[in-house]
């Protein structure tokens, strides 16, 4: 554990990272996140290494929650970012300090420590342990899935939280509990990027999307669609126009910038890991032409060469596998006092459930049907073969 001189030289720091942020303007954390994935886009290859300023781990770091020592990647990118909006806001950027006073100001965190900075392919060799533990508990089924996990991810145990409804605006979208959990993930990513899309999304998918901001562990299951953070843009401009037919063209064109930027922001967060299943019976949509489908069939095989990504096919005549009618989506959460959330999609509303007995149950069933599916090791081969029969 840090002695009180580390933990006054990191208080120091963070004070002074506060200072800088409110000198720009305090911009919030999803902007910050926004701003940190354009600099992501812009990086070239063999230049500094910047991070995804995660809106949780920002919230952690700025609000002192944080006691480990700050990595110098990710302080890096928040002073890039905030140089940014300076320059934005026509604020002097002089207010920032240069990036060789923060260097020596983070040596100097490090060294009160006693923790030198680790070299870079240390790093890498422990951030790809971390990103491969989705891997590692394929087939796992017992009476509580979540103790098979890797002891970073399991989560702390849900409190008697009730089955909850979104999309009825007569109906209650939670009880205290329920309120109080929907803050504290709000507060993290307020105000939220996707309001501007309000007007065309139903109502509870404001709902999920602050799960989706906050998680970081993502299971999602899928009958008839591939999971909307690997659709690629042309099958997303499908899907939307098949379940959307009232939406006029321009709708369906913020519908899908929606998506690719939910997609987008996800792939950039490096602490959140997605495990999807999918029925082979979504790779043969006759409604979907066959050109787009072979393009979304190899942008999954370039997504799985993401260590961050699991997905698993349910091969056809997998006739003892357990189904489900609708959509399934199970988000895991690094705070260890929020359980899981499940989240049933249907055509026009979803059902987010937080009882113990109900996430216990879908996690059951999700653990089973790894177990049908094609392991995530045969994906790539797998994709391939249904790609050359489209």
């Amino acid at each position: 554990m840090a002695d009180d001189g580390y933990r006054t030289a990191l208080d120091g720091f963070i004070a002074d990272l506060n200072r800088v942020w409110r000198a720009v303007g305090g911009p919030s954390y999803a902007q910050l996140e926004h701003l940190s994935v354009q600099v992501l886009r812009q990086r070239r290859s063999g230049e500094v290494r910047f991070v995804a300023l995660a809106p949780s781990t920002t919230s952690e770091i700025l609000s002192g929650r944080r006691k480990q020592p700050l990595k110098w990647p990710w302080v890096l990118t928040f002073l890039t970012v905030l140089r940014i909006a300076a320059q934005r806001g026509a604020i002097d950027a002089a207010v920032i300090g240069t990036i060789d006073e923060w260097k020596r100001k983070h040596e100097a965190v490090l060294a009160a420590g006693r923790a030198p900075l680790r070299p870079a392919g240390a790093a890498v060799a422990v951030a790809g342990q971390r990103k491969h533990a989705s891997h590692e508990f394929i087939g796992v089924t017992g009476p509580t899935p979540a103790l098979a996990l890797p002891q970073e991810l399991q989560p702390g145990l849900p409190q008697g939280l009730r089955r909850v409804t979104a999309g009825n605006a007569q109906e209650s979208e939670a009880d205290d509990l329920l309120g109080a959990f929907l803050t504290l993930l709000r507060r993290s990513v307020a105000p939220q990027w996707w309001h501007s899309y309000r007007d065309i999304a139903p109502e509870w998918l404001d709902l999920y999307l602050n799960l989706e901001s906050g998680t970081e562990f993502i299971r999602t299951y899928e009958t008839g669609v591939i999971p909307g953070l690997l659709q690629a843009e042309a099958y997303a401009q499908a899907v939307m126009a098949q379940c959307r037919p009232d939406a006029t063209a321009a709708e369906l064109t913020r519908l899908v910038e929606l998506r690719m930027q939910r997609r987008c922001l996800h792939r950039y967060r490096q602490s959140c890991v997605l495990w999807a299943i999918v029925e082979e019976a979504a790779f043969h949509n006759r409604r979907i032409d066959a050109r787009t489908m072979r393009a979304q069939v190899g942008h999954l095989i370039d997504m799985v060469e993401d260590p961050n990504v699991a997905l698993q096919v349910v091969p056809a005549g997998a006739g003892d596998a357990p189904t489900l009618s609708e959509p399934m989506t199970i988000f895991r959460f690094p705070e260890r006092y929020l359980g899981d959330v499940v989240c049933l999609e249907q055509l026009d509303r979803a059902f987010f459930l937080h009882e113990r007995k109900d996430t216990e149950h879908y996690n059951q069933l999700f653990s089973s049907l790894t177990v049908k599916a094609l392991p995530p090791d045969v994906t790539r081969s797998v994709l391939r073969r249904i790609q050359e029969e489209i």
